[in-house]
């Protein structure tokens, strides 16, 4: 039997319990949009709040506003980007579709503050040939999987909203709050 180890380098071994088959990486296929139209990635917490946004020609701004900064978050100047290659965009793309966003029914409401509050976070993505928009609140902690009351798994879409935003993160560099 052909088995893979951690480090995905395959071999030949009877036991194949532990790893399993190499995950295979989702390939964007040809001729589908990797750099959206418009993108707006927000999140915010009690006096903190970041915004990415897509806009003048398909230019990256980012905007980091702290409460405590002396000034509102209108005087807060919004910093350019590096702009992205095409095959930046095209793992960017590529990584949403692996996690099927465009399938997932959004948060739903935390029942329970964890590790100090809650995120509100906006997230739109317009491509030309797909848009989807969240809005909603996740726990700051939520990042952990863990269990309800009744013992059934929870946040599923808090899981996948962090793995967007660490795709955000390797497509800008720079790094959210929260993470």
């Amino acid at each position: 039997m052909i088995c893979s180890s951690e480090s995905g380098q395959q071999h030949e071994s009877e036991e194949c319990v532990m790893f399993g088959p190499a995950p295979v990486p989702y390939v964007l296929p040809d001729g589908m949009p990797a750099k959206p139209r418009n993108l707006i990635f927000r999140c915010e917490t009690s006096g903190h709040t970041q915004t990415l946004i897509l806009r003048n020609g398909g230019m990256l701004w980012f905007k980091d506003y702290w409460w405590y900064d002396k000034k509102s978050e209108e005087e807060t100047a919004w910093e350019l980007l590096p702009s992205p290659t095409e095959a930046d965009w095209r793992r960017f793309r590529a990584k949403l579709e692996e996690l099927k966003i465009w399938d997932s029914e959004g948060a739903s409401e935390p029942q329970d503050v964890i590790d100090g509050g809650y995120i509100n976070f906006s997230l739109f993505f317009g491509f030309a040939d797909r848009r989807i928009r969240f809005r909603g609140r996740l726990n700051e902690g939520a990042w952990r999987e863990y269990e309800d009351e009744e013992g059934n798994e929870t946040g599923e879409f808090d899981r996948m909203f962090h793995k967007i935003a660490r795709a955000f993160e390797r497509l800008t560099g720079r790094e959210w709050f929260y993470e």
